[in-house]
């Protein structure tokens, strides 16, 4: 997002992205992650702390990037800033009830 060109005001989200961001809510089990960012079979303690180190990292300095900075999502069209920071909120969430499901199981 912090390379984001100019341009991207022209496009828009689309409606699968407004529907998510305004339930702001993820259903488990319907969307497809591209297999650039599916994780490997195993990972380490300290892969995993390494990565979200980055991401901590990443996400601070999201406030410090102008408004009209964008990021493009596989599914949900392009997010410019504001809309990305609470993509990223409603998707850890996601993922945080997975994990909370799936430790009571």
């Amino acid at each position: 997002m912090a390379t984001s060109l100019p341009g991207a005001e022209l496009q828009k989200i689309t409606l699968v992205g407004r529907v998510v961001l305004a339930a702001r809510r993820i259903p488990r089990g319907k969307g497809v992650s591209p297999t650039s960012v599916l994780p490997a079979p195993t990972i380490s303690t300290e892969a995993l702390q390494a990565l979200a180190a980055y991401a901590r990292a990443a996400c601070a300095q999201i406030p410090e990037l102008p408004r009209q900075a964008w990021w493009r999502h596989h599914l949900f069209g392009v997010l410019h800033r504001d809309l990305a920071q609470r993509f990223i909120r409603i998707h850890t969430e996601h993922h945080l009830r997975i994990m909370a499901r799936t430790a009571m199981a």
